[in-house]
């Protein structure tokens, strides 16, 4: 993607990991100082629950255990112990999270060899896209697979939170769709995105006023507090990148590079919506006006791309 080489280094994956991962190591460091301070306890490795607050204690068992492989996790002991703790609230299991979904659950007991299809996706990601790895090794910690009941051929759906920065909530991909390779590595795509700007808000609010004034978000299509509309953008610019190279990767299957190219016009118009409503009714910090104009770039270079109809350069 020439046309963002030259302004790049705050968010686009081309500059993005020399900001990002001094960042990560510092606040990880932080983390991993103040559970040793709590529990009395020195620990080599960081784990995402160690700021869940008032669930410390509890989840407490799980820092000692592997926590960064960037990978889906398939230990169902460590699972049960996660989802036991914060799935308390039979109504909306993930309430603690702030996810309002009935139906949606941590998937403890989630069959081991689902992790080859996490690895598939995450080999077309990387392969599309290297520039990405570096970023995704350093600060994804773990993926927790995630299982909506009663609705097993829903599209790929998932979140992350400022309460366990590192951890990414995914449900599985319906691997009788041809395309589900590239489904799942955009979304890995998608949720990294969100985990930069969780990072970013450790050290600056990229909101200067009112985090929770409306803004549009095209992802939703409709207003959302405007720290959300901030992820909503990185979210969408991250998938538009991803699309992006799949589509262009000999090593994708036509399945997946016409998912890909389907992918690139959707989140292309999303994002030039949202990208006006931030600039329009958003007033940013500087980082955050940083983020927002790389954003920008790759909102005018996709948008260009799908109206053209024409390749990259």
């Amino acid at each position: 993607m020439d046309i963002v080489q030259n302004n790049v280094g705050w968010f686009v994956p081309t500059g993005v990991a020399h900001k990002v991962l001094p960042l990560w190591d510092a606040y990880t460091q932080r983390s991993k100082e103040a559970a040793t301070r709590r529990h009395q306890q020195t620990y080599a490795d960081y784990a995402p629950w160690m700021a869940m607050e008032g669930l410390e204690d509890e989840l407490a068992p799980l820092f000692e255990a592997s926590n960064h492989t960037s990978s889906l996790n398939i230990d169902h002991g460590y699972l049960h112990v996660l989802a036991n703790t914060v799935q308390k609230n039979s109504a909306c299991p993930l309430k603690y999270f702030r996810v309002e979904s009935e139906d949606m659950q941590i998937w403890a007991d989630v069959p081991a060899e689902v992790i080859h299809h996490f690895e598939d996706a995450k080999k077309l990601l990387f392969s599309s896209l290297p520039d990405i790895m570096a970023v995704f090794k350093g600060i994804v910690s773990t993926i927790i697979p995630l299982k909506i009941a009663n609705h097993l051929e829903a599209p790929i759906s998932g979140f992350g939170s400022h309460l366990c920065p590192g951890a990414i909530f995914l449900t599985t991909p319906v691997t009788s769709r041809p395309y589900w390779r590239a489904e799942l590595a955009i979304d890995l795509a998608h949720e990294l995105a969100h985990q930069i700007i969780i990072l970013y808000q450790r050290a600056d609010s990229i909101v200067a006023g009112d985090l929770e004034s409306p803004v549009f978000s095209g992802i939703l299509n409709k207003d959302r507090p405007s720290i959300m509309a901030v992820h909503g953008a990185a979210a969408l610019c991250f998938m538009c990148i991803a699309s992006l190279a799949i589509r262009e990767n000999p090593e994708a299957s036509e399945a997946d590079k016409s998912f890909a190219a389907r992918e690139l016009v959707s989140a292309t118009g999303k994002l030039a919506t949202t990208v006006s409503a931030l600039r329009n009714d958003c007033q940013l910090t500087e980082v955050g006006s940083m983020i927002v104009n790389e954003i920008a770039l790759v909102s005018d270079y996709c948008s260009s791309l799908c109206t053209s109809n024409r390749r990259p350069s």
